[in-house]
């Protein structure tokens, strides 16, 4: 199964990646990593559940707490990182392939787009990419864009 993984590059937002890094390592009772910080978290993410049990019954023996205190007690943590740590250092990638390639083309800005916009950001999508992604923190309604989505799909 496909992890998604960059090696030596979290994310674009680094300060705050480090610290997702160090408290995943953290909790998985692992000495701390390399910087810059290999990177697990885009969309579409595939996790195997029999890997997923295992990382609860990890944490929990690391912690000797339930795992969901122990998540819950965190702060700065992202589950992405922490399944990616732990599938590759702690179970060493058990059933999964990495993959560095992003398959879904993504807006992240908190500002909205306009119609002509929205039309150059679907026409830019990669013919490899299998999904597209608008933040909610962008403002922009469902309505603007589904239209563009429906026309996507006929084409993909």
């Amino acid at each position: 199964m496909r992890l998604y993984r960059i090696h030596g590059n979290l994310s674009p937002q680094a300060p705050i990646g480090e610290k997702w890094n160090y408290n995943a390592r953290r909790l998985l009772n692992l000495p701390s990593g390399d910087i810059p910080v290999t990177g697990y978290i885009s969309q579409i993410m595939t996790w195997r559940s029999d890997n997923l049990k295992q990382l609860y019954k990890y944490i929990e023996k690391v912690s000797g707490r339930k795992w969901i205190e122990t998540v819950c007690s965190n702060w700065n943590l992202s589950e992405y990182v922490l399944y990616g740590v732990f599938v590759e250092e702690v179970l060493k990638v058990s059933g999964h392939y990495f993959d560095s390639e992003c398959i879904c083309h993504e807006y992240w800005f908190n500002q909205q787009m306009s119609d002509m916009d929205l039309e150059n950001f679907f026409q830019r999508t990669p013919k490899e990419h299998i999904a597209v992604m608008i933040s909610a923190k962008s403002g922009i309604e469902v309505q603007q864009y589904e239209n563009f989505v429906k026309k996507f799909q006929k084409i993909g």
